[in-house]
Parts: structure tokens; sequence; C-alpha cells
């Protein structure tokens, strides 16, 4: 329930990251602290949250590969589908390197 209480804070806040790629069955580690994304722009409670880690972008790319996740007791919450989780942990790395790797195993 916790994921819905968060999100309730701002209309614009999305899961993402390490939160996003458990809620799409990429990861079994429950979230102790709740990746967020968010315009900007924002200044509001999100912020104090001791359990959250807050990223930042653009307002014009918030949107941006945004589903509707349907919880288990049938709240709905918006989260980073996977191929954005994807581009938004790689942008993170090397990808110099990350590039070398996928020309070797194609």
């Amino acid at each position: 329930m916790e994921f819905v209480t968060l999100q309730s804070k701002s209309k614009n806040a999305i899961y993402s990251n390490t939160t996003a790629l458990y809620l799409n069955g990429f990861s079994n580690r429950i979230p102790i602290k709740y990746d967020i994304t968010i315009n900007n722009v924002y200044n509001g409670s999100l912020q104090k949250e001791k359990n959250v880690n807050l990223f930042y972008t653009k307002r014009e790319l918030l949107v941006l590969g945004v589903i509707n996740y349907k919880l288990d007791f049938g709240n709905t919450i918006r989260v980073y589908d996977l191929d954005k989780t994807i581009c938004d942990i790689i942008k993170k790395k090397n990808t110099l390197k990350l590039y070398e790797y996928a020309k070797k195993i194609k």
C-alpha cells in the first residue's frame, strides 16, 4: 500500500529505476527505498521522505515510457516500462564499455 501512499503525494510522481525493475518483474528485491522520478521543478513533500530516492527530469520527458501498473489489491500506480527503465539505468553507466560488450556478444 506504500506505493499508493507515496505516489498520492504528487500527481507527477513515477516509480523508476530499481523500483521499476521490481514492479516489472526483473528484480525480486522488494524496495527498501523507493526510486521515484519527478519533474525538475518539483518542490514538495516527497523530498522529505526518508524512504524515497528522488530523480529529476525535464517536464517534457517525464511521461515518456509511463505505464499504469495494477497492484495485487486493485490500485493502479504509474511506473516506467522496462525499456525506459533500462535506458535510465544505462545512462548512469559507462556507455562506451556497454557498446563494446554489445558488439562482442552481438
